[in-house]
């Protein structure tokens, strides 16, 4: 009985992991597309300051990116084995 328990907060565990990881990969996407963007408009010299934004921006995104997977990590791994250890009875 335990063992089914488990593997269900196995699966939920499973599945928050592959969707924090896929919004992860999505947000890390969009901060490479606008450094790519940014490196493309440094060639123009009348647009320096759109190019200085969007490093910026990208920068932005990439550290709360990583820090938001961080966080998520944590918090969904505390709380798959304060369940499983609960579903045990102790």
């Amino acid at each position: 009985m335990a063992e089914d328990e488990d593997f269900r907060l196995f699966k939920h565990f499973l599945g928050h992991l592959i969707t924090g990881g896929l919004m992860f990969l999505v947000a890390g996407a969009v901060s490479m597309a606008l450094e790519l963007a940014a490196d493309y408009i440094q060639h123009f010299p009348t647009l320096w300051v759109i190019a200085l934004v969007f490093h910026a921006i990208a920068y932005l995104i990439l550290i709360l990116d990583v820090s938001c997977l961080v966080f998520f990590l944590i918090i969904r791994a505390y709380r798959f084995v304060r369940d499983t250890w609960n579903s045990r009875g102790t």
